[in-house]
């Protein structure tokens, strides 16, 4: 009778120790497997985050990359994301790890760190790809919270209209212990002249905006006209009268925040032979709805509120009664309508496109007003009681004395300009 043959136990053990090591090997050259695959995918999104980086410059060449370090898809700030467009979307195939981009305000660096922690990089001063040297630029200034970086310069704004620290209610008898702030909440600090103005943002380090500085603003707003625009006309902000002066919102998507009205609202009230009949009787029922929204997107992706509408502000420039320009109108007119500049240059004042307008582009226009012996204050944006032509970008008033408050005290207030720090 034959014996049954059987394996020993020492060859059980050998075939069970030959199998963990080919399974062992097999485990390690899916893992490499896997990770030249991350590497790969890391490769390319670097690639793709340089160029989109590229392509702005490309399309914004007087525009400064925002000063900065940061991790994308984190915590860059609003123009860094603006520089990265659709790329700022793109994430780390492992959840752990992230991109980062890195600027000192004209070269840029976008990284990556590989499986095997080693930094892969762009660097655009040299336009290579690179496992060396990728370390980031140091942080440069920036701007503080409620401020906004002025595309171009080193300068910082702020993003809302001046507020009383530590009152939400800025309608108040001026006081100097009052301290200016920009902050989302709160209605913004009103019943103040030009002087007062001028000395409060002093007190904070920065200094009254410039008649420079808002049409540089504002000829901003106009190169970016497709997020700031609707069917050729430039926002109005908070104008129809309907809503009190109002405070903004943390939330820059919310520009129609506390009007009432949204981008769906129905675009005019009366026909444009109704509104110009209605206007002579009350502005705010020829008030086109849509146009009330209240923020403007600059170049660099900063978000600003009510640059047009709400409440009027101060700038720091005066002018004398003589100097006034001259026009068909001592009231409201169009800048195109304007025949004798006198002392002022018009470049220093007009939109851009010099054929801008009033209607239809609502750009805003000159109010000369009343006639005074005082020296006059520069006063922009226009305001809630204003009409169609008494807002606008580049809304520019001329009749109240810098000393006084202004013919509606409850609807003039002003915006700080500051260094970065």
């Amino acid at each position: 009778m034959n014996k049954q043959q059987s394996f020993t136990l020492i060859e059980l053990l050998v075939v069970i120790a030959i199998v963990g090591i080919l399974a062992a090997i097999i485990v390690v050259s899916m893992g490499g497997a896997q990770d030249s695959a991350r590497d790969a995918i890391r490769k390319t999104d670097v690639n793709q985050i340089s160029k989109a980086v590229m392509i702005y410059r490309t399309n914004n060449p007087e525009v400064a990359l925002p000063e900065e370090t940061c991790t994308i898809g984190v915590d860059c700030s609003a123009m860094a994301i603006a520089v990265l467009g659709n790329a700022s979307a793109l994430t780390d195939p492992s959840s752990a790890k992230h991109y980062t981009f890195s600027s000192d305000g004209n070269d840029f660096i976008i990284t990556s760190k590989l499986s095997d922690s080693t930094d892969y990089c762009f660097r655009s001063s040299t336009g290579q790809y690179t496992t060396n040297n990728c370390t980031s630029y140091a942080s440069g200034p920036a701007c503080p919270t409620g401020w906004i970086e002025m595309p171009g310069t080193s300068n910082c704004v702020m993003k809302y209209e001046a507020k009383i620290q530590g009152n939400d209610d800025g309608n108040q008898t001026y006081d100097s212990s009052f301290v200016a702030e920009s902050r989302a909440s709160g209605t913004p600090w009103v019943n103040i002249n030009q002087q007062q103005a001028n000395d409060e943002c002093s007190a904070i380090g920065a200094h009254l905006m410039t008649n420079a500085e808002w049409v540089a603003i504002a000829r901003n707003i106009e190169s970016n006209s497709s997020p700031n625009t609707v069917s050729g006309a430039f926002y109005l902000g908070n104008t129809d009268a309907v809503q009190p002066v109002l405070e903004a919102s943390t939330n820059d998507n919310d520009g129609y925040y506390g009007t009432g009205d949204s981008a769906s609202s129905n675009p005019f009230r009366f026909s444009l032979v109704e509104s110009a009949h209605a206007i002579a009787a009350t502005c705010a029922d020829s008030r086109d709805p849509v146009m009330q929204k209240r923020t403007f997107t600059l170049t660099n992706g900063a978000v600003i509120w009510d640059f047009s509408g709400n409440v009027s502000e101060w700038n720091s420039d005066t002018i004398e009664q003589a100097d006034k320009p001259e026009g068909p109108s001592q009231w409201g007119m169009d800048f195109t309508a304007i025949t004798n500049w006198k002392s002022l240059n018009s470049a220093n004042f007009l939109p851009t496109n010099t054929s801008l307008s009033t209607y239809p582009n609502r750009i805003g226009g000159l109010y000369n007003g009343m006639d005074t012996t005082e020296t006059i204050g520069y006063i922009r944006s226009g305001s809630i009681y204003g009409c169609e032509s008494d807002a606008g970008i580049y809304y520019l008033r001329f009749d109240i004395p810098s000393t006084q408050n202004g013919i509606l005290g409850s609807d003039l207030g002003f915006r700080c300009v500051k260094p970065k720090s």
